[in-house]
């Protein structure tokens, strides 16, 4: 299924620094393969796809990558959900990389993901 997702909220577990604020870009979040912005041709997620999230205050502090099967739900902490209309579904992770300088040149937190099958 190749459809565009309505989008994407995130449920991130602040471990370092429950102070920070959670900010997440929403021009951000784009499909892992092309980083094609939101209007482009291509720029949609399917099932299976995976894709980025930039923000700050993500996550636990450091660099986390799933490195064994089953992929988690749950990487250091830090956790993502998709909902369409009334359904939330738990994002499979993939990487981790938090507590960096939001700065202009796009270096800040980072979280990748897969579109579960699940998801309407």
């Amino acid at each position: 299924m190749s459809r565009f997702l309505p989008f994407l909220l995130l449920a991130a577990n602040q471990v370092a620094w429950p102070q920070q604020r959670l900010t997440i870009d929403p021009a951000s979040v784009t499909n892992a393969a092309s980083y094609l912005v939101k209007g482009q041709p291509g720029y949609g997620l399917a099932q299976g796809g995976m894709f980025v999230v930039k923000g700050s205050s993500m996550g636990a502090c450091g660099t986390r990558v799933v490195n064994s099967f089953p992929l988690p739900t749950n990487l250091g902490g830090t956790s993502m959900k998709i909902t369409v209309g009334t359904t939330s579904v738990d994002v499979v992770m993939v990487y981790v990389v938090s507590c960096r300088p939001n700065t202009p040149d796009g270096n800040a937190d980072q979280l990748a993901g897969i579109v579960p099958s699940n998801t309407p």
